[in-house]
């Protein structure tokens, strides 16, 4: 599945070749990363509620449950703190979230 995903550049920046999308080191436990997953990890019962409300799913109530799990558990892999300095990159992210 992930080798049919071509990564491809944000059409907003002007100079795509120089974008280092690490701006952050995730892998050491260091505030902004806990800062950003605590964001995420925020926001997920608002999407929940809004998914489950959605009229043009007919189970709407059952995949927002389902993706509020998965989104749940993607962030607590973010958070294992076992990983070596470094070793959180784009493609693990990706990997990561490529379920949703």
């Amino acid at each position: 599945m992930l080798s049919s995903l071509a990564l491809v550049p944000f059409p907003l920046l002007s100079d795509p070749a120089s974008y280092n999308p690490n701006t952050f080191c995730y892998s050491g436990g260091h505030p902004p990363r806990a800062a950003w997953l605590d964001a995420f990890r925020r926001t997920t019962l608002e999407f929940q509620g809004r998914a489950s409300s959605d009229p043009s799913v007919s189970d709407a109530p059952a995949a927002a449950a389902r993706f509020a799990e998965r989104y749940t558990a993607a962030l607590q892999e973010l958070e294992t703190p076992s990983l070596p300095e470094g070793a959180l990159r784009r493609a693990q992210c990706k990997t990561c979230f490529v379920r949703f």
